[in-house]
């Protein structure tokens, strides 16, 4: 293998990782979903209702619908304006890498070396066609594979959260002293 196809390997790779990373991040907010409808059944916890209500939702909707949910399960609870702003933070910040992970990877990467771009190991090119009210513009950007690092480590933060989180409401205990765990969670997270 010659260092070239090294090269190419390794963008494929990182491209690959992220494309997982963020589906572990829209997998936990599924689950999260789920968890709640369940939790909120009135004793008759249904698991097929659960998977109804999720599973045609997007990226997008996913990330709309667990807030919504987060919000709604504790509707009784009076939060702190530090810990609803951190969780609104938190729904954001899903938000954004969604709408990042729309433009890359709906994008045309040029990983290969029939493409002309430079073979600059620390570069990947990605080109997407960019609706306009007046035609389409290509746009074009290279990443930098650090970046990409960088953005697989915040699909893992970001299901990591959300994860903690659906533990707390999986917790057989009151609602009360589920807030205050989240409570605790999210103090100084600002």
């Amino acid at each position: 293998m010659n260092d070239f196809s090294k090269l190419e390997d390794k963008k494929y790779l990182l491209v690959g990782r992220y494309v997982v990373e963020f589906e572990h991040l829209v997998n936990s907010m599924r689950a999260f979903s789920r968890a709640v409808i369940l939790i909120s059944s009135d004793g008759n916890p249904n698991i097929d209702v659960a998977n109804s209500v999720v599973v045609d939702l997007g990226a997008y909707q996913m990330a709309c619908m667990a807030e919504r949910l987060f919000f709604s399960f504790f509707k009784s609870v009076k939060f702190s304006r530090e810990t609803k702003k951190a969780i609104t933070n938190l729904f954001n910040q899903i938000k954004s890498v969604i709408e990042k992970r729309n433009l890359y990877v709906h994008g045309l990467w040029l990983i290969d070396k029939h493409y002309a771009q430079s073979a600059d190991e620390n570069n990947i090119t990605y080109m997407k066609d960019k609706k306009k009210r007046d035609g389409v513009e290509i746009i074009s950007e290279e990443i930098n594979l650090g970046n990409f690092n960088i953005m697989i480590d915040e699909c893992k933060y970001l299901a990591n959260q959300i994860t903690v989180i659906s533990k707390i409401i999986c917790e057989r205990i009151p609602i009360h002293k589920k807030a205050e765990s989240i409570e605790e969670q999210y103090v100084g997270q600002l």
